[in-house]
């Protein structure tokens, strides 16, 4: 399963698609800004979502679309989130 996650400071929408693009379901929860938040914060609003604790084995890549890619401190905080939350994770990319 991959997620496609669009975030921003207040809020961020979540997409799990299969392997063949077919929506599997969407979500949101409160924004994922890693230039102001905590990676136990950012971590705590992932696992908060019911859809996504329930999924969180089953992500294999994730697409992340928001503040903070670009930076190194915020890279690795928002890279610490999704490895706790997202338990076989092998790929995220940002943009």
């Amino acid at each position: 399963m991959y997620l496609i996650v669009d975030s921003g400071s207040t809020k961020t929408d979540w997409f799990a698609v299969d392997e063949k693009g077919s929506v599997l379901f969407s979500t949101q929860t409160l924004g994922l800004n890693p230039q102001v938040l905590s990676s136990a914060i950012l971590t705590e609003r992932i696992i908060n979502n019911y859809d996504l604790f329930q999924n969180r084995k089953d992500v294999t890549k994730l697409f992340f679309y928001g503040a903070g890619c670009g930076i190194k401190s915020t890279t690795a905080r928002k890279n610490v989130a999704f490895g706790s939350s997202f338990l076989n994770v092998t790929s995220v990319i940002a943009s």
